[in-house]
């Protein structure tokens, strides 16, 4: 009777687990020099939030040798810092991973698309103020990011599967004056069953490489 019990009771707890979904809020902020991004996950219903803030996020000022610092932590329902790290990158260090992981990515594609497409957005805002002394490149300058902002907002909604609601996109043009400021946030849902399923589709598809070398033509018809 005991053992049924426990039974019965993991049972119920790994299907809470792939039933309940995982919602995730990007943030990223810049004002003047100073950035900041997060990344806010919600689990069980938003019960077990984890927040990861990267606190200082410094770009590359020397073209001889680029870096990019960044400091971050993250912190757990009680807001106490779970965890702080501080680590540079080199811009060429960041280029020779990607270059040396893409044949993987090439290789989970149809995994990536298939999480990709079960990816809910449900809110999508990204604000923008800018200003150049020039008021004419100011007027160029908002006309090129208006394009660039629905391009990149029509992307993401054209990848994913569902939407909650249309994108807010706002870009406020000041004249005369130097100025750049932008604040942008995105929800997007995802269930637990989703990325398994993911998962489960990316080792098969490491399997069939390992069996038949260099066979992209099964990664490229993979069934989604």
């Amino acid at each position: 009777m005991i053992l049924l019990i426990v039974s019965v009771f993991f049972i119920a707890l790994l299907l809470i687990l792939i039933i309940a979904p995982i919602r995730t809020k990007v943030i990223y902020q810049r004002k003047g020099e100073d950035d900041y991004a997060g990344l806010e996950l919600f689990l069980l219903w938003s019960l077990l939030p984890v927040r990861i803030e990267l606190t200082s996020l410094q770009g590359p000022r020397n073209i001889f040798r680029p870096l990019l610092k960044i400091k971050s932590k993250i912190t757990s329902k009680g807001k106490k810092p779970v965890s702080r790290k501080e680590k540079s990158l080199s811009v060429s260090t960041i280029y020779q991973k990607l270059m040396r992981n893409l044949h993987y990515f090439k290789l989970f594609n149809p995994a990536f698309k298939y999480v990709i497409k079960k990816l809910k957005v449900l809110n999508l805002r990204w604000e923008t103020t800018l200003g150049f002394e020039n008021a004419a490149l100011t007027g160029m300058t908002t006309g090129a990011l208006w394009t660039l902002k629905g391009l990149l907002a029509g992307t993401l909604y054209q990848i994913t599967g569902y939407h909650k609601s249309t994108p807010q996109l706002t870009i406020n043009p000041i004249y005369n004056k130097e100025v750049f400021n932008t604040e942008f946030h995105c929800i997007f849902e995802i269930r637990p069953g989703h990325i398994i399923i993911s998962i489960l589709k990316m080792v098969k598809l490491w399997l069939h490489n390992r069996i038949n070398p260099g066979s992209e033509k099964y990664a490229r018809t993979a069934p989604n």
